[in-house]
């Protein structure tokens, strides 16, 4: 394996041996020449490094940490470990399709003012089973900074972590990885990343995303904490310019928008009525009026009876059947 290769697949894993053959496979099974594929074993306790071990294929190699040092600076030390020119980073319960990383390392290396390509991903289940697609209303090329201010506007971050090929030495050099970026860290990185050039997107489905209880995501259950962790992560550091100031303020905003939609939603998921109660309180301070009373209905149906949220999800769904993107 030569000291720099093209493309460097990093698949940051803890207690991952459930998928993480399923993960190197999809690595390996990808058809760019001079690939690498590092596991950055974050001192796991199962059999996650015997999995690794059992492929002997000279494109992987492991790197593994003796004690446990978060999920972001495991990413972050993947990163420096890696090697290549580009880097995707595949979490360790994801899969890839056969042969599309090449398809957006092609697109990079026929546009040198590029710094990220991405696809859209299909959502599986814990089994495997296709549950339905996302596809991201991005225009196949798009101006960096006119990506940032839209996904600061709407508050989306429309591209997973999995479905990136991104230029390592652009990312270094507007920041990296850091563990203050929180739990979303990759949406940060998308930000300061195409503040630094031409964005793409390659329509095509690239990624198998797979959804379980155990994604690091899903841990946090407060929509009060997700926003939270939003604007102190994502919308924090590396963004702090003045010429993104109103757009940052509105981005706020639409956080707290956005995320008192799901205080309903996670009621049906566990969240306790003593809770509810204080989710409300905690967006009603925060909301703008107008903002408050559209969400309004959603926080009067969180306080009915789980049972009776149930109903009402199945006849939504039979009705207009379920979303995907």
């Amino acid at each position: 394996m030569p000291d720099r290769v093209k493309l460097s697949i990093v698949i940051p894993a803890y207690n991952s041996e459930k998928y993480i053959g399923t993960a190197v496979s999809s690595a390996l099974a990808q058809n760019v020449p001079d690939t690498e594929v590092l596991v950055v074993n974050n001192a796991s306790t199962d059999r996650t490094a015997e999995v690794v071990a059992s492929f002997s294929d000279p494109r992987v190699r492991c790197v593994t940490h003796e004690t446990n040092m978060g999920m972001v600076p495991n990413f972050r030390s993947g990163l420096e470990a890696a090697r290549g020119k580009y880097i995707s980073f595949l979490c360790a319960d994801d899969v890839y399709i056969p042969d599309t990383l090449q398809r957006l390392v092609e697109l990079l290396d026929g546009k040198p003012s590029a710094v990220v390509a991405f696809g859209n991903v299909n959502y599986i289940d814990d089994s495997g089973r296709v549950t339905g697609e996302y596809r991201p209303p991005i225009p196949p090329e798009m101006d960096g900074r006119e990506y940032a201010l839209l996904s600061l506007k709407t508050a989306r971050n429309y591209m997973y972590l999995s479905s990136v090929v991104l230029r390592r030495d652009t990312l270094i050099k507007c920041g990296g990885i850091e563990a203050e970026d929180g739990i979303f860290f990759d949406w940060n990185m998308w930000l300061r990343l195409s503040l630094c050039g031409t964005v793409l997107h390659y329509d095509h489905v690239v990624l198998n995303y797979r959804s379980h209880p155990e994604n690091e995501s899903k841990k946090i259950t407060l929509p009060s904490k997700r926003v939270l962790e939003v604007i102190n992560g994502t919308m924090g550091r590396g963004l702090r310019r003045p010429d993104l100031a109103n757009a940052l303020a509105a981005a706020h905003l639409q956080c707290y928008y956005v995320y008192s939609n799901n205080i309903c939603s996670d009621r049906l998921n566990g969240l306790s009525f003593s809770e509810v109660i204080s989710e409300i309180l905690f967006f009603a301070r925060r909301l703008r009026p107008l903002d408050l009373l559209a969400v309004s209905p959603y926080m009067a149906a969180s306080l009915l009876p789980v049972p009776v949220l149930n109903v009402m999800r199945r006849c939504k769904h039979a009705l207009f059947g379920r979303k995907t993107a």
